[in-house]
């Protein structure tokens, strides 16, 4: 399958914000975490510096039945859901292991969301 991986950073206050974004032809995956190595700061849900924000996906069309379509940076309007929860995996998947597990977790993530054939 082809992919396009995105990457960006944006302050957000005194935290940085990271998002990783693998965008294929039906949707897209996300996983955003904060980066709080830059400030003194210790939370019980930070691992080795960085807190979970975000795992979720974006759709072209609903995922369930009344699932409403929002504004959406990525395909100017999208069906969006996501969890902080089930972002805990794939942040130390990229700490312990690097970005190009990170990114196969993230593959991994679109074909159970959107099928082998949703490139």
């Amino acid at each position: 399958m082809k992919f396009k991986r995105i990457q960006n950073k944006h302050k957000q206050g005194k935290e940085t914000m990271i998002r990783f974004i693998l965008k294929g032809d039906k949707g897209a995956i996300q996983f955003m975490c904060i980066d709080l190595t830059e400030i003194n700061i210790n939370l019980s849900m930070a691992y080795k510096g960085f807190m979970p924000a975000d795992l979720g996906y974006h759709a072209k069309l609903a995922q369930y039945e009344g699932q409403e379509a929002r504004e959406c940076d990525l395909f100017g309007k999208c069906y969006y859901d996501g969890s902080t929860t089930r972002a805990d995996t794939p942040l130390r998947i990229w700490v312990d292991k690097g970005e190009d597990e990170l990114w196969k977790f993230l593959e991994a993530e679109y074909e159970a969301r959107f099928g082998n054939d949703g490139k």
